[in-house]
């Protein structure tokens, strides 16, 4: 399920659909493919996909797959309720630390 969190901020929201350009540094590949891949079905419904489907559809093993959604709510990118799991649509903008650690250009092409 898609969510609009009221508690993110409006200023500077980049698309889910194109966070591997800021986010992948911070989140790792593994999470911005699944964060994209939630996020694009999400906009149709709810989905239902058993842990090991939705893992192989990454070639990840199940524990990799718990791993990544982990981290994807340790950054409040999704969220999870029980069994149930909503996917932000937008993912706010980089922290400086955050920005700090990407490669020099493409601190510059976010900053500008």
């Amino acid at each position: 399920m898609p969510t609009h969190s009221p508690a993110s901020p409006t200023s500077g929201l980049h698309q889910t659909n194109n966070p591997q350009n800021w986010w992948t540094n911070t989140l790792g590949p593994s999470s911005v493919l699944v964060a994209r891949h939630l996020a694009l079905y999400a906009t149709e419904g709810e989905v239902e996909w058993p842990l090991d489907e939705l893992a192989a559809t990454f070639g990840l093993r199940r524990s990799q797959l718990v791993r990544t959604l982990d981290r994807l709510a340790r950054f409040a990118v999704i969220a999870r309720h029980g069994s149930t799991v909503a996917v932000r649509l937008m993912v706010g903008p980089l922290g400086q630390h955050q920005v700090a650690r990407l490669p020099r250009y493409l601190a510059e092409a976010y900053r500008s």
